[in-house]
């Protein structure tokens, strides 16, 4: 087997592709809701896949490690912090599969144009989560967290536009009843975005707390 710090630092580069690749779904997103585009679908969900067996494949070599090369305390503080923030990853994956899940119940029904405000609050929400989430991967790769103060206040930004569009939504049933059935599996879209962000703020908040832990969350010297 591979020397202690070699296979940590394997595994902590699996970590950051597993990241890359979440982000690189969140931004073919909203073409799935809003241009019903088939091929983004199964590309959104194949991309999901990929992220499952990158936390599968951490979470065995992590426990493979411990097993046959008991590490030191702070070390197995690391580990355990790598499969903690693998498993936010692969929420995160469950979350836009899920948002691109509602796309293709849109199509399938025949919503052509949600359009106006809500489409536009929508874009805003993916785009803010997005930029949440490419602030954590920068973070977890230098491994410096003193700005995780910055991802807190987008949180709060994902949640006040969470709650915006759900009035928005509310409001154009009001109006325009007809729109019900079209409207209401905005809903769920917008709950999605919303626990994606709240993963994003726990990956840097688990990352943060192993590291004032003592643990030196990050890379390992040889």
């Amino acid at each position: 087997m591979k020397l202690f710090n070699e296979e940590f630092n394997d595994i902590y580069q699996q970590l950051l592709k597993m990241g890359k690749l979440a982000k690189e779904q969140m931004t073919d997103l909203t073409d799935v809701l809003f241009k019903r585009d088939q091929n983004t679908i199964r590309s959104l969900i194949k991309g999901d896949q990929a992220v499952d067996h990158l936390d599968q494949d951490i979470h065995h070599r992590v426990l493979e490690l411990i097993v046959f090369q008991p590490p030191m305390p702070s070390e197995l503080q690391q580990l355990s912090a790598i499969m903690r923030v693998a498993r936010e990853i692969e929420r995160i994956g469950d979350q836009i599969v899920n948002i691109a899940e509602v796309g293709e119940t849109l199509r399938i029904n025949g919503v052509l144009e949600i359009g106006g405000e809500i489409e536009e609050r929508i874009k805003e929400m993916n785009a803010r989560s997005e930029i949440m989430l490419s602030e954590a991967l920068t973070m977890l790769e230098q491994r410096d967290y003193r700005q995780d103060d910055s991802i807190e206040e987008k949180d709060e930004v994902v949640d006040h536009l969470f709650q915006h569009i759900q009035a928005l939504i509310q409001e154009e049933m009001k109006s325009n009843v007809q729109r019900i059935p079209q409207l209401s599996p905005l809903f769920f879209v917008i709950r999605y975005y919303e626990r994606l962000a709240d993963h994003v703020v726990n990956i840097v908040t688990k990352m943060k707390e192993s590291q004032e832990e003592g643990a030196g969350y990050g890379l390992v010297d040889d």
